[in-house]
């Protein structure tokens, strides 16, 4: 890098406009989102605001399943929205008021444009990276050093999909209602904008009700009073009040609506499951931050088979370690870099509730954005004080080369990547469905599956796209077993048939998101719904069926039930249930949820 290059750079980044040009940047790359319609969870919520005669649920259902009435949930398993094995307590309703709004304006503006919808979110991401930019610009100054962290960003793609996924809003707008708390707070504490007192609270509020996430601000909130805020420490403790007030009402809006989750095996509630949440925090946190730091989807933790989770495991924490001893030296003598460490660490706490997403490490990003520029600014300033064509000179003008070569030029393309990967995904789980009957008849019967690849999108979202599609829909939905496992079943009389599992009932990467293991199913349980009753006949140490008993309240062959099982290559097709005493054998599963 010649000096005049050298130069050129620093002037690009010190550039005032810099927030709009990473801005413009981030738009670039998520703009192929546009053109790929509705996916996945997009559907469910389409049919929410869509209405009678879709859906009789109301808006604020957006974000929810249950609400851990056990009747209501009863009465959902019976339909089939959630499997027959679900927790009778189960409770999945996040408070999200402010995210409900604008979805809410987009089916009153254009409900039928997906993409408006994705420009409409694109639009909050990119208000979320200026946003940054002036976050970076009030915490290091003017120079150089801010462009940078900005230009990083805006280019990390972690932030793909909640850009190009509808239903992932939420994470852009807590997250730039997040940033907004942070800087103005900063401009309160350090640049005396009294404003800011009142402006700070009010954005972590919006934050919060938006989703979540907005608890992550906090992490950086106490950073900021450890490392950054210069005033005596009484003085920095009560600055803190006013938004721990916030945080404190929001816990007990959320807490008295019934928000939250409970019953699960993928969503810990810390309020109610606090020592289950702390061991997802212990072994979420290394795959995302190794998520974070390489660029690698976290989301692919979460179709690897069981007993490569430890492999997994150990080669995040190595990637982890790595990039610790990289940067400690700049940590240890650089407060804003152990602030932007803190903050970051500190809001792995909200995201590590459930598995593993890359959509969910918004605030980290930021974290990593500002102590990777502040670790090259380092590296820079160390160049600029050896002599030129050094070996040293060399070896940090590598350095610097490498990571913004990857950071820049290379992560950046995952986002695209992204696009049409989650594109894929969705079309695999459309072809799968209109592989299903929608002939007049079976909107009267029970749609019996014995082997889905995922009971939600392959199971319970099959009348949410029958209806959306205007086809009728099957009355009732009762998925046996789900995933990638072989299955044995036995025809034991007219009505009844006995199912074994070779890898148990949960064994798929969304099998657990229904029961948690704090209550784990045991021989001889039975589980009643509407038309069908279960058995457990065996299950494992960690109390994981691995041999059921199904009987029907109708002869398998009766007009009231459609059987249906998954062929590989094929979708769904005719389920021909063998003579009584024979037993057949199914193949597992495959789709793109399960990969490996």
């Amino acid at each position: 890098m010649t000096g005049d290059t050298d130069n050129l750079c620093r002037a690009i980044l010190k550039d005032r406009r810099m927030p709009y040009l990473a801005a413009l940047l981030a738009v670039v790359l998520a703009l192929p989102g546009v053109w790929t319609g509705w996916q996945l969870d997009d559907h469910l919520q389409r049919l929410v605001m869509l209405g009678p005669p879709y859906s009789s649920y109301e808006p604020m259902d957006l974000f929810g399943i249950a609400n851990g009435n056990p009747e209501l949930t009863r009465e959902y398993k019976d339909q089939g929205i959630v499997p027959f094995w679900t927790s009778p307590g189960f409770r999945l309703s996040f408070f999200r008021p402010l995210t409900v709004l604008t979805v809410w304006l987009d089916y009153q503006l254009w409900p039928a444009s997906p993409s408006l919808m994705h420009l409409h979110s694109i639009l909050w991401f990119a208000a979320l990276i200026i946003a940054s930019g002036y976050l970076f610009r009030s915490l290091f100054g003017a120079g150089w050093i801010a462009g940078l962290a900005t230009l990083l960003n805006a280019a990390d793609p972690t932030r793909a999909l909640p850009a190009l996924w509808i239903s992932s809003r939420h994470v852009l707008i807590s997250t730039f209602f997040g940033v907004l708390f942070l800087l103005w707070h900063d401009r309160w504490r350090r640049g005396g904008w009294k404003l800011g007192s009142f402006l700070a609270p009010l954005a972590l509020a919006l934050a919060l009700l938006a989703g979540e996430m907005g608890l992550a601000a906090v992490g950086y909130l106490v950073a900021h009073a450890l490392f950054v805020d210069g005033a005596h420490r009484r003085s920095r403790a009560t600055a803190m009040v006013p938004s721990l007030c916030v945080v404190f009402s929001w816990f007990l809006i959320y807490s008295i609506g019934g928000y939250g989750s409970a019953g699960s095996g993928t969503y810990h509630d810390p309020m109610t499951d606090f020592w289950i949440f702390l061991g997802s925090l212990v072994t979420h946190a290394p795959l995302l931050l190794a998520a974070e730091w390489s660029s690698l989807p976290a989301d692919l933790a979460n179709v690897v088979p069981a007993d490569q989770h430890a492999t997994v495991l150990l080669a995040c924490l190595l990637v982890v370690v790595g990039v610790v001893l990289a940067l400690l030296r700049t940590i240890r003598t650089s407060s804003l870099a152990r602030f932007w460490s803190v903050g970051m660490l500190l809001s792995l706490a909200p995201i590590a509730a459930t598995f593993p997403s890359g959509r969910l490490l918004s605030f980290v990003a930021l974290g990593a954005a500002g102590l990777l520029a502040v670790y090259l600014g380092r590296l820079v300033e160390r160049f600029s004080s050896v002599k030129a064509g050094s070996f040293h000179c060399s070896l940090v003008h590598a350095a610097v080369v490498l990571v913004l070569a990857l950071k820049l030029a290379i992560a950046p393309l995952l986002i695209p990547v992204a696009a049409w990967l989650l594109d894929s995904i969705d079309d695999s789980m459309m072809e799968a469905i209109s592989t299903v009957p929608d002939d007049d008849q079976i909107s009267g019967q029970d749609l019996v599956i014995l082997n889905p690849p995922d009971q939600l999108y392959y199971g319970a979202y099959i009348p949410v796209v029958k209806r959306l599609q205007g086809k009728p829909a099957p009355g009732r939905i009762k998925v046996l077993a789900a995933g990638p496992t072989e299955m044995e079943v036995l025809r034991v009389d007219s009505s009844t048939i006995r199912v074994r599992i070779s890898a148990g009932l949960f064994s798929g990467p969304f099998g657990r998101s229904f029961r948690s293991t704090s209550t784990p199913m045991h021989r001889g349980e039975e589980i009643r719904i509407s038309g069908m009753s279960t058995v457990v006949q065996e299950v494992d140490s960690n109390g994981d069926p691995t041999e059921m008993l199904f009987r029907f309240s109708h002869s398998l062959g009766d007009g009231r039930l459609r059987l249906l099982r998954w062929e590989n290559g094929a979708g769904y097709v005719t389920f021909v249930p063998p003579p009584i005493g024979e037993t057949v054998a199914l193949p597992p599963a495959r789709t793109q949820f399960n990969i490996f």
